[in-house]
């Protein structure tokens, strides 16, 4: 019996063995032969097509042909398995044998089906966030965006790519747009050298170019004197993305986030810097990037609620507690980052549009 478990571990590590020392010549020789093919592949690809695998994984139909593949080659390598076991057993086994060996088979199935599914779930997960967060350059309109000269070189002759990172707050269920987050990239495109520079969100003033259309509304900037705190934060950095487009709609020309390229211009004339791009995530991007990634691991100083809201006085649902090395999903990370705000006292009301949504925008 000893010896049949062995050749299905064997059969497992090669599939095919198992199948020729079985008698199914023909079909072993075919398995392992299309095993080691695909191995030599794997080698091949990863050593020379390193740039095709990167491009592949932002590719949504790449991706799900990837998933796909993962589980398919998982099912057969169990067919494989539990086959060549069958083969190779012994007629004469006792019960305790069949035991044994069943379940020999069954923890390698399962040492396959586990990683295999793990893989299946991050690759779904890199495809929908590329699907929710990323749009490609041919499906989406910016009326400041360059236009890419050299497509195989698209970064010939530019010594630094800058690009903007906007965190906003919108969501199912809310009501209205508010960029917390803005920080711009600026990335050296031959080292990878990254500065990244964190733009408060309770900036006033905030300046656009000359040639810009909105230079002629806001010639001192996005501002206004003499107002209250309340007042005030319809004037932030935080605001424009909602406010200039609503007010003026379409200024800057053809585009299918308005508030994006006001919020490009603004922050590129603040900084002196010229940005090429921007990438903005909301909270279910946030959730969904955290995932893709496999989660993440922090410290947690003090407890974190989850959940609730404090303007109807709703308990949290769950809480994070404090602890070292605490690894997050991508639900818990949101939650994480939002609590530390969430527990202070809040400047001050939110604009109409967002009123009625009480305390749930993350700030």
């Amino acid at each position: 019996m000893s010896g049949s478990l062995g050749l299905t571990l064997l059969s497992a590590l090669l599939p095919g063995v198992g199948l020729i020392i079985g008698g199914r010549r023909r079909l072993g020789v075919f398995v392992l032969t299309l095993t080691l093919g695909l191995l030599g592949l794997v080698v091949y690809v990863g050593l020379t097509r390193r740039d095709e695998v990167l491009a592949a994984a932002v590719v949504p139909s790449r991706l799900l042909i990837t998933s796909v593949g993962i589980g398919l080659l998982a099912l057969l390598w169990i067919i494989v398995i539990v086959g060549s076991h069958r083969l190779l057993r012994p007629a004469t086994g006792g019960p305790a044998g069949r035991a044994l060996g069943a379940t020999t088979v069954g923890l390698l199935c399962f040492a396959i089906a586990a990683p295999a599914a793990v893989g299946v779930q991050n690759v779904l997960a890199q495809r929908s966030l590329v699907q929710n967060v990323f749009q490609s350059q041919g499906d989406s309109k910016s009326a400041t965006r360059p236009s890419t000269v050299n497509v195989k070189d698209p970064w010939e002759g530019k010594p630094r790519l800058n690009l903007l990172l906007l965190g906003g707050d919108d969501g199912k269920g809310r009501i209205g747009v508010r960029t917390d987050t803005v920080i711009v990239a600026s990335i050296d495109t031959q080292t990878g050298d990254t500065a990244l520079i964190s733009m408060p969100r309770q900036l006033t003033f905030m300046p656009f170019p000359e040639d810009s259309p909105l230079h002629k509304f806001y010639p001192d900037g996005f501002g206004q004197e003499g107002l209250s705190l309340e007042g005030r934060l319809e004037w932030m950095l935080t605001a424009m993305y909602q406010n200039i487009p609503d007010a003026h709609p379409g200024i800057l020309g053809p585009s299918d986030n308005q508030g994006a390229d006001v919020v490009k211009q603004s922050v590129g004339e603040a900084t002196g810097l010229k940005i090429d791009y921007y990438l903005q995530v909301n909270l279910q991007g946030f959730d969904e990037i955290v995932d893709a990634l496999g989660g993440i691991t922090v410290n947690i100083n003090e407890k974190v609620a989850m959940g609730g809201e404090s303007s109807t006085h709703t308990p949290p649902g769950q809480w994070l507690h404090p602890g070292p090395q605490q690894h997050l999903n991508g639900f818990q990370a949101l939650w994480f980052a939002r609590g530390p705000v969430r527990r202070g006292r809040r400047p001050a009301a939110d604009p109409p549009a967002l009123r009625d949504q009480g305390d749930r925008r993350c700030r």
